[in-house]
C-alpha cells in the first residue's frame, strides 16, 4: 500500500512539473519568435508560479489539499492563505485607488491585476513551503 501512494504522489508531481516545464518553454519559444509581451509574460509567470511549488510539494508527497495533510500543515495551508489574500486585497485596494486618480493608468489594469495575481500565487505557495520546510 506503501509504494502505491510513493507512486501516486510521484506522478501527481511529475504532471505538475511537466506543466511548470512547459510554460518555461513555451516562453522561451515566445521570446524566441520575438512575440513576448507583458500579459504574455505574466501568463507564463503564473503558469510557473501555480504549479512548479505545487509540483515540488507533490513529489514529496505534501501538496495543497491533500487528504493525507496532518493539522499542523493544514495551519501552515491556513496561514499562507490568509497572507495571499492579504496581499491581494491591499493590492485591489491599490489598483481601484490608482485607476481614480490616475486615469491615464486604466489602460494597464490588466498588466497590474496579472501582477497582483502573480503576487498572490507566490505568497500562498512561497509562504506555505517557507513554513514547511523552516527549521
Amino acid at each position: 500500500m506503501r509504494r502505491r501512494g510513493n507512486t501516486t504522489r510521484h506522478v501527481i508531481g511529475a504532471i505538475y512539473l511537466g506543466f511548470a516545464a512547459a510554460a518555461v518553454l513555451f516562453a522561451l519559444g515566445t521570446w524566441w519568435a520575438g512575440r513576448l509581451n507583458p500579459i504574455n509574460l505574466l501568463v507564463f509567470a503564473l503558469a510557473t508560479a501555480g504549479t512548479l511549488p505545487v509540483g515540488l510539494l507533490a513529489w514529496q508527497g505534501d501538496f495543497l489539499g491533500s487528504p493525507g495533510m496532518d493539522e499542523g500543515q493544514r495551519e501552515m495551508s491556513r496561514a499562507a492563505q490568509s497572507d495571499a489574500f492579504n496581499v491581494a486585497y491591499l493590492g485591489l485596494y491599490a489598483l481601484f485607488f490608482a485607476t481614480i486618480f490616475f486615469p491615464q493608468l486604466q489602460s494597464a489594469v490588466t498588466v497590474g491585476i496579472g501582477v497582483l495575481l502573480l503576487l498572490v500565487t507566490l505568497t500562498w505557495a512561497g509562504g506555505y513551503m517557507r513554513r514547511r520546510w523552516r527549521p
